[in-house]
């Protein structure tokens, strides 16, 4: 197939709404381990929500270097 005919049937297929949802259903889905947090809900649950820190650091200004 030709490198045209080939970018025609991929735009025709992005184009059909219910042939990527299909599509994307049957991927491989990754699965937390048991008794794993998501990232989100690591967050949520942190003792540290809620203090308003600031994890702020000192700019760092290059060094010296000679040519």
């Amino acid at each position: 197939m030709d490198v045209p005919a080939y970018a025609a049937t991929l735009l025709e297929r992005a184009a059909q709404p219910e042939a990527r949802a299909s599509r994307d259903q049957t991927g491989p889905k990754r699965q937390r381990a048991a008794g794993r947090k998501s990232l989100a809900q690591l967050f949520a649950e942190s003792p540290f929500r809620g203090l308003n820190l600031d994890f702020e650091r000192d700019r760092d200004f290059g060094r010296d270097i000679e040519l």
